[in-house]
Order: C-alpha cells, then sequence, then structure tokens
C-alpha cells in the first residue's frame, strides 16, 4: 500500500482536470437533452392531423424507439466511430470540431433526449382530460390550457 499512497499525488493533479472536464460535459449535455427532449416530446404529442406533423411523429417515434432500445456505449461507439468514418469522405473528422469531447457530448445528449422526450410525453398526457375540457371552456387555448394544469398538477405533487 505504500507505492499506492506515494502516486496519489502524481494523479490529484489529473484527477482534478477529469472532474472539470466531467462536470463540463454533464453540463452541455443535460442543457442539450433538454432542448431535444422537449422539441421531441411536443411534437409526440401534437394533436395535428397534418401530413408533416404525421412525419415528424414518426421520426420522433423512431429516435425514442432506437435510442431507449440500445446500449448508451454502442451509441457512442456507433456516434465516434460510425459517423465520423461515414462523414470522413465530406471531409468531416471530430478532431476538427473538439474531438473526444464533441463526440461524447453528441452521443450524451442525443441519448439523455430521448428519456427527456419521454418525460415529457408523459407530464403532458397526465394531465386529466376533465382539466383540459375546463380550461378550453374558459377560453385557453389547448396549448395554454395543458401548460397551465401541468403547472398546477407539478406544484401540487411537490407540496
Amino acid at each position: 500500500m505504500k507505492g499506492f499512497f506515494e502516486n496519489l499525488g502524481f494523479f490529484a493533479s489529473r484527477f482534478n482536470q477529469a472532474i472539470v472536464i466531467t462536470i463540463e460535459l454533464s453540463i452541455i449535455s443535460l442543457i442539450a437533452a433538454t432542448i431535444i427532449g422537449i422539441i421531441v416530446g411536443l411534437v409526440n404529442t401534437s394533436k395535428s392531423k397534418s401530413v408533416i406533423m404525421k412525419i415528424l411523429k414518426a421520426i420522433a417515434n423512431l429516435y425514442i424507439y432506437i435510442i431507449r432500445g440500445t446500449p448508451m456505449l454502442v451509441q457512442i461507439l456507433i456516434i465516434y466511430f460510425g459517423l465520423g468514418q461515414m462523414l470522413r469522405p465530406t471531409g468531416f473528422r471530430w478532431l476538427n470540431i473538439g474531438g473526444t469531447f464533441t463526440a461524447g457530448t453528441v452521443a450524451l445528449s442525443l441519448n439523455a433526449g430521448a428519456y427527456m422526450a419521454e418525460i415529457v410525453r408523459g407530464g403532458i398526457e397526465a394531465v386529466d382530460k376533465g382539466q383540459i375540457e375546463a380550461a378550453r371552456s374558459l377560453g385557453l387555448t389547448y396549448g395554454k390550457s395543458v401548460k397551465q394544469k401541468s403547472i398546477k398538477t407539478y406544484k401540487k405533487s411537490r407540496t
């Protein structure tokens, strides 16, 4: 055990660097995942009957199905190696746009975004139909009524 404690000081600066990089990666990925999750979740809960929304909804469902159905390590490897190789003829290289940090951020953002989309979808669908009808009878649009009722339901659950 003496050798372990002698080398601990040498590795302390490396551990500090790793902690900073991990926190940066987590914060950036969480922000991007929240944006992705809100957009995909709203597309998934849309009641629009237009062809464009049906296509977007199918793409969103496929995205969630694939991302939630594959291991994260496989996704990271596909994004770093697969995407890098697939786009190489166009001149794309991960090293040109930040290297492994950028690839990791993209992979974590896409993974967490799929889970966030399900959280958003579940939160919107959890609003009772009677509450939405009551808000609509008061003159609120569908979007405003869902937003108001979701916030009130969230506040009630926190107390």
